[in-house]
């Protein structure tokens, strides 16, 4: 899977969206970073997914989970 940083003029400035072919993403950098799965864009549906410890970990972590997670 290539997960990728994508540009959202709508997200805060400390939150990223990250997409992949299959499914899309939520990042929000604070102390560390919380990755949260969000395929319909509204927020009202995000469910957490993990922590890491950068943005370059959760793009890592997001590839690695779609291959063990297929669906």
């Amino acid at each position: 899977m290539n997960a990728k940083v994508i540009k959202d003029k709508n997200l805060p400035p400390d939150w990223q969206r990250i997409k992949t072919p299959k499914h899309k993403y939520i990042v929000i950098q604070n102390s560390n970073v919380e990755i949260f799965h969000c395929d319909d864009c509204t927020f009202n549906n995000l469910y957490f997914v993990d922590k890491v410890r950068d943005i370059n970990d959760a793009l890592s972590f997001i590839n690695n989970y779609e291959i063990q997670n297929p669906s």
